[in-house]
């Protein structure tokens, strides 16, 4: 009777090591599928933000090669329209690794006494096979600080897995030269990941995106940053995951991501 009950338990050690790994396994995959979540929508929100900060003067005598992915640009003087239409591609080689297609709608019509306000729109656009959709609003406040706030900005994945975001930041411009040479960003972002689960992230570390690396081929990843980004489980409770970005060439840049449950991921 002894031995037996010596072999119970030794079961029972060994069903709950095993479980015990099974569900460490688990949760890794889960929390690694999740922190390249997060560096995706954090990439799509931030590819293409440097177009909101030239101004429409600066359109009247740009090229598309200029610009990553060579759009056909599109002035209209009447109405301070800008479009950049990625699907009529003008001066690129085969080689466009932006994988951009669309069109990104400018429009600087909007100015009330001192201030100017412009906004950006994502018309049948996509990025590396993501579909973002909705408008981000900008506000010219001093040299030093543009804001920008936007609502349900919606990027479908090519599942056809939705993250819905609405945001506020504010934007340092750093110029050298009397050219815009990078950006410094703070701010924080909230909504839905393709799980249903309520997000949201704040920048801890300004963001910084040099604009050498903007007219890169593969733009998207800020120089420097650290996000901190909150996911729910079952309410109340809620994990945090932090993504470091770190050039570690001029325009090559490092992503780690320190998880909720101690553990380190190299994501780029």
């Amino acid at each position: 009777m002894k031995r037996i009950a010596i072999s119970f338990l030794s079961l029972l050690l060994a069903l709950n090591t095993s479980c015990q790994e099974d569900a460490d396994r688990l949760i890794r995959t889960d929390l690694t599928v999740e922190a390249n979540q997060l560096l995706e929508t954090s990439s799509n929100w931030g590819e293409s933000l440097l177009f909101a900060m030239f101004k429409f003067e600066d359109y009247r005598q740009m090229e598309s090669e200029f610009f990553p992915g060579c759009p056909d640009i599109q002035v209209s003087d009447g109405d301070r329209r800008v479009v950049l239409d990625f699907s009529n591609k003008k001066g690129c080689d085969g080689d466009d690794k932006t994988f951009r297609s669309g069109k990104i709608i400018l429009n600087f019509s909007q100015k009330i006494g001192f201030q100017s306000f412009w906004s950006m729109t994502y018309e049948n656009y996509s990025y590396k096979g993501f579909k973002i959709s909705g408008v981000r609003n900008f506000t010219f406040i001093n040299l030093l600080q543009i804001g920008e706030s936007f609502e349900n900005l919606t990027i479908q994945s090519e599942k056809g897995l939705n993250t819905v975001l609405s945001g506020d930041f504010s934007h340092t411009p750093i110029i050298s030269n009397g050219f815009l040479s990078s950006l410094r960003t703070i701010g924080e972002m909230e909504g839905k990941n393709p799980a249903g689960r309520s997000i949201s992230m704040t920048i801890q570390s300004p963001r910084e995106e040099k604009i050498q690396c903007f007219l890169t081929d593969e733009p998207g990843l800020p120089n420097s940053s650290v996000e901190i980004w909150e996911i729910s489980r079952t309410f109340p409770q809620t994990v945090s995951h932090t993504l470091y970005f770190e050039s570690t060439d001029p325009c090559l840049v490092q992503v780690e991501a320190l998880l909720s449950d101690g553990r380190r991921l190299q994501l780029k």
